[in-house]
C-alpha cells in the first residue's frame, strides 16, 4: 500500500513540476506575444492615418495595392527602429508630402477646413433666428402708391366694403 502511494506523489510531483516548466518557458513567449500584439495594434492605428498615394481616398490599412503593402512594411520597420507615430508620419509626408495624410494638419492653409463647418453651423444658426424674429413681426399694411397715395380717400372705404359684400354672393359665369 505504501509502493502506491509513493507512487502517487511521485507521478504529481513530476505532473507538477512539468506544469512549471512549461509556464516558466512560455512566459517569454507570452510577453513577447503582447509585445508584437502592442506594435500590431499600434501599426493598425498609424495604417489609419495615411492614405494610399495610388488609391483615390483609401488609407494603407484598407488599400490592397502593392504599394500600400510597402508602405506597411516600412512603417513595421520604422516602428520597431523606435521612431514615434509623429516621427513615422513625418517620415511619410517628407516622400509623399502632405496629401498622404488622411486627416490635414491643424496650421496653414489646411486651418481652413478645420474651420468651415463651424462657420457654416453658424451662419445657419443665425439664419433660423433671423427667420424666426422675421416671423414674429407683425404684417405691415400694404401702403398706396401712385396718385391715389397722396390723394384723401374721400370715403371710397365704404363704397368698395359696400361692393365686396356685394361681390360675395355672387359668382361670375363665364
Amino acid at each position: 500500500m505504501r509502493s502506491v502511494h509513493a507512487r502517487r506523489v511521485v507521478f504529481a510531483l513530476l505532473t507538477a513540476s512539468l506544469a512549471l516548466f512549461l509556464l516558466a518557458a512560455n512566459e517569454p513567449d507570452t510577453v513577447h506575444a503582447q509585445e508584437s500584439y502592442c506594435a500590431d495594434q499600434r501599426s493598425a492605428e498609424l495604417y489609419k492615418q495615411i492614405l494610399c498615394p495610388q488609391c483615390s481616398g483609401q488609407t494603407i490599412h484598407q488599400s490592397q495595392a502593392p504599394i500600400a503593402q510597402d508602405m506597411r512594411i516600412r512603417a513595421c520597420s520604422l516602428i520597431d527602429e523606435g521612431l514615434s507615430d509623429e516621427e513615422i508620419l513625418d517620415y511619410f509626408v517628407v516622400r509623399y508630402g502632405e496629401n498622404v495624410l488622411a486627416e490635414p494638419p491643424k496650421s496653414g492653409f489646411s486651418l481652413i477646413i478645420w474651420l468651415i463647418p463651424f462657420v457654416a453651423m453658424g451662419l445657419g444658426i443665425g439664419g433660423v433666428i433671423f427667420a424666426v424674429k422675421a416671423l414674429r413681426r407683425p404684417a405691415e399694411k400694404p401702403r398706396r402708391t401712385g396718385p391715389a397715395a397722396s390723394a384723401p380717400s374721400l370715403g371710397l372705404d365704404r363704397y368698395m366694403g359696400m361692393v365686396d359684400s356685394e361681390m360675395e354672393g355672387h359668382v361670375l359665369d363665364e
